[in-house]
């Protein structure tokens, strides 16, 4: 199962299919984004999918008083 979870390009959809039913997706997903977690599919998400979101989440920025 590792190595399904690890390919390159296209073969990413099949891996991320692998993750529609699991039931610990939301805490692989959050352990992949904590630990910036490099290649393969975490939590649903690719690698690239995961530093968008991680970019996006860097540029927030909270109101000053």
């Amino acid at each position: 199962m590792a190595d399904a979870l690890f390919p390159d390009g296209k073969e990413q959809r099949r891996a991320r299919r692998i993750c529609t039913d699991c039931r610990v997706r939301p805490e692989c997903l959050a352990e992949a984004l904590d630990n910036r977690f490099e290649g393969g599919v975490w939590g649903g998400m690719t690698e690239r999918e995961r530093r968008r979101r991680l970019g996006e989440r860097a540029g927030v920025t909270r109101g000053r008083e």
